[in-house]
């Protein structure tokens, strides 16, 4: 299965509104999950990839199935 860029940009919007909604800051969650803030917000810019790793450790500290990101069911 290949993700094509426009799916990565849907993937990368989704985790910044499951953040946003979570009352999480850059910061904060940089902070609970041990990355860069930078980091988090070039990729939420879509500067810099996301790799398959940092998706997983943001969607832990954000409590939501990494899956949920892909299909878009948070529930």
């Amino acid at each position: 299965n290949n993700i094509f860029p426009k799916d990565i940009s849907k993937i990368i919007i989704k985790l910044r509104d499951v953040r946003k909604e979570k009352g999480f800051s850059l910061s904060s969650l940089a902070q609970k999950s041990g990355l860069d803030y930078q980091k988090i917000g070039r990729a939420e810019r879509g500067e810099t990839q996301m790799t398959v790793d940092m998706l997983s450790q943001l969607a832990e500290v954000l409590q939501v199935p990494i899956s949920s990101l892909f299909d878009g069911n948070i529930n």
